[in-house]
């Protein structure tokens, strides 16, 4: 499940997956960094069995994947379709105008240039929120702000103090 997600934590590599049968059960993953291992022939840095790994990550994913959550991104999918169509549909009609009617180029052309930056803070705002919520481990729904932490650490001081 986490194929080229996983990072080792002692060295930093991307550790690779191995399917293996235990005991004539189920076929399980293992996590191996092995790419130093590879290239000067020495043991894997290290293994982790994924069973458990993957049944965790696959329990925190069921638990965020709600149908709200799903509705959100389709909607917000939607959104930035719609609003690439209008830009595309405006850069249409700005260059099929004709050139002696500047009055109309000017009008569509910034109608174009509307729909452009419309479309460009949509795209940057939800890149924002994807990144900040790549950030946020699994299941927490806020970050708490620096204020909330650390109550006085962040209070302004006086001159005199």
């Amino acid at each position: 499940m986490l194929q080229g997600l996983v990072v080792c934590g002692r060295c930093g590599e991307r550790m690779t997956v191995r399917y293996h049968q235990r005991g004539g059960r189920r076929i399980v993953p293992d996590y191996l960094c092995q790419r130093d291992g590879v290239a000067h022939g020495t043991a894997p840095c290290q293994r982790i069995p994924g069973r458990d790994l993957d049944a965790a990550v696959g329990t925190l994913l069921v638990a965020v994947m709600t149908p709200e959550t799903i509705a959100v991104t389709l909607a917000i999918h939607d959104e930035l379709r719609a609003q690439a169509a209008e830009a595309e549909l405006a850069q249409r009609r700005y260059v099929h105008v004709d050139p002696e009617n500047r009055l109309v180029a000017d009008v569509l052309e910034s109608e174009w240039n509307a729909n452009l930056r419309a479309l460009l803070a949509s795209t940057v705002g939800a890149e924002c929120a994807r990144l900040r919520d790549d950030r946020r481990p699994m299941g927490v729904t806020s970050w708490p702000r620096p204020r909330d932490r650390e109550p006085g650490r962040y209070a302004r001081r006086s001159p005199t103090e």
